[in-house]
């Protein structure tokens, strides 16, 4: 079974699903050989600019939000990624066949990737799932929670950092650079939280202090190398544990939000 999109996040899978949102590469533990591809989220065309802009309520220039409502549905930007005990997202061949899946915490990966907004991924981590989950749960053999993804990840809008790219598919709009203007007039709009896909997009959003939520899956692997998922920087983040959970296979959740995330959203909303 592939792991799951929000992990690279790519995003991992926004998820988040990633998402560790980059997934798809790794076989089900059981020898589900045949699902094995790369990550990457029909009966859905793919999308346009427009079309996945609206999905997301991309469009800024429409009347700024009651704050009343801000308040009390304000989203999140969220990152979701697997990493090794040792703190890599990657090897340094970029393998992440090192991944574990199980049914339990794929069906739990589905559960809160089908809750998000939209995901937000680079032009890598966007290409890697379209090779694989467009057509996943096509495959009559599919497990039932790599076929839930499968529809989760065509229907998702989702936003593409690319300079390169002039529009991507599957309801999916291209942007050139992270603006953290837009970004938070973004939160401000109706919807479920957004997810960050992959490490160096996470990287622009943490230097813009526009990540409120991590949800880093801590495999029971030490890589030795690789690519750390948090990189050198001068951003000190305070952050607040609300959940942690164990999964059957070894791998641990831990749920961090932002110290004073929430207290800033009030108090943007209340100077809207």
């Amino acid at each position: 079974m592939p792991a799951v999109g929000l992990h690279d996040a790519a995003i991992g899978p926004v998820f988040v699903t990633a998402s560790a949102v980059d997934a798809g590469r790794q076989e089900h533990a059981e020898g589900a050989a045949a699902h094995s591809g790369r990550r990457a989220r029909c009966g859905h065309r793919p999308g346009g600019r427009t079309a996945a802009g609206e999905g997301l309520g991309y469009r800024v220039s429409r009347p700024a939000p009651d704050p009343q409502q801000v308040r009390s549905a304000m989203r999140k930007i969220v990152l979701s990624m697997s990493v090794s005990l040792d703190g890599f997202f990657e090897g340094p061949n970029r393998e992440i066949d090192w991944h574990l899946i199980s049914d339990e915490l794929h069906r739990h990966l589905n559960e809160r990737i089908g809750t998000l907004g939209g995901f937000l991924t680079g032009r890598v981590s966007h290409e890697l799932m379209a090779e694989y989950w467009p057509t996943a749960d096509q495959d009559p053999d599919a497990p039932e929670p790599v076929r839930a993804f499968a529809e989760i990840w065509r229907t998702m809008p989702k936003i593409v950092y690319s300079r390169t790219l002039d529009k991507a598919d599957w309801n999916a709009t291209v942007v050139r650079e992270v603006a953290p203007d837009v970004i938070r007039a973004l939160k401000e709009q109706p919807g479920g939280d957004l997810a960050v896909g992959g490490a160096e997009l996470a990287a622009e959003f943490r230097r813009h202090d526009l990540i409120d939520e991590y949800l880093i899956y801590v495999h029971p692997v030490l890589l030795g190398h690789g690519r750390p998922l948090f990189r050198d920087t001068d951003a000190l983040a305070h952050l607040r544990l609300v959940e942690s959970r164990g999964f059957d296979n070894g791998v641990v959740l831990l749920h961090y939000t932002r110290d004073g995330a929430d207290r800033a959203a009030q108090t943007r909303a209340e100077s809207a």
